[in-house]
């Protein structure tokens, strides 16, 4: 697998909400990771051992409105569009929140909408990461560019490690049983409200906890 953590390159950008994405790759390469980062041309990569297998973090250093390029050369270089499991925030999303999906539209996200284009087709894994909305409409392109608030950065660990547990549940028993699992809960913070989400926000099941192990 090649986990495709979109965002922007550069400092000033790190900690912002539109790198969402590449602050997963980063914790996949310190969790599982096998080496430093290695550049190549547009893109940087780490090798990673999950499930005694190994697979990719990468992360483009184009823009985001290009993150589609580091793609195109990836496939060149031998990558099918199956090996992809793209990161990216999620403005339509309540922060914390995780909406994984096999396939679909971009849904207004420009790096998303460059990896497809690349591809060819929406038959492209994704995870989306919430990191909820602004107040007003013209305020969102300043919004996924800010930094997360203190009480959001308090949390982002958490969601950090939902998003790496939702990663290793998908190798070990496919993004189907894990969109089930995943998608259906309230951010890791979050306590159930009533007993019918207190059902939905169990642990799995004994033979989903095995198989994801």
């Amino acid at each position: 697998m090649i986990l495709l953590g979109l965002g922007n390159p550069g400092p000033e950008y790190e900690w912002t909400r539109h790198n969402a994405g590449y602050l997963v790759a980063q914790a996949a390469r310190r969790r599982w990771g096998t080496g430093a980062w290695r550049k190549r041309p547009l893109f940087e990569e780490a090798l990673l051992r999950v499930r005694g297998r190994e697979h990719r973090a990468v992360r483009p250093t184009t823009f985001m409105n290009c993150s589609g390029e580091a793609v195109v050369r990836l496939l060149a270089e031998g990558a099918e569009p199956a090996d992809f499991l793209v990161i990216l925030d999620d403005v339509y999303l309540p922060f914390g929140k995780l909406r994984i999906r096999a396939s679909g539209g971009d849904g207004g996200h420009n790096g998303l909408e460059s990896v497809i284009a690349a591809v060819g087709s929406t038959r492209v894994a994704r995870m989306r990461l919430g990191v909820g909305r602004p107040s007003e409409q013209g305020e969102m392109v300043d919004h996924v560019l800010g930094g997360f608030s203190p009480a959001e950065r308090e949390r982002l660990r958490q969601l950090i490690d939902r998003a790496l547990e939702a990663v290793k549940m998908i190798l070990g028993v496919g993004i189907e049983k894990t969109m089930s699992w995943f998608n259906a809960l309230p951010p890791p913070w979050a306590e159930p409200e009533s007993e019918d989400e207190m059902e939905t926000t169990a642990e799995p099941s004994d033979e989903v906890r095995k198989k994801g192990k």
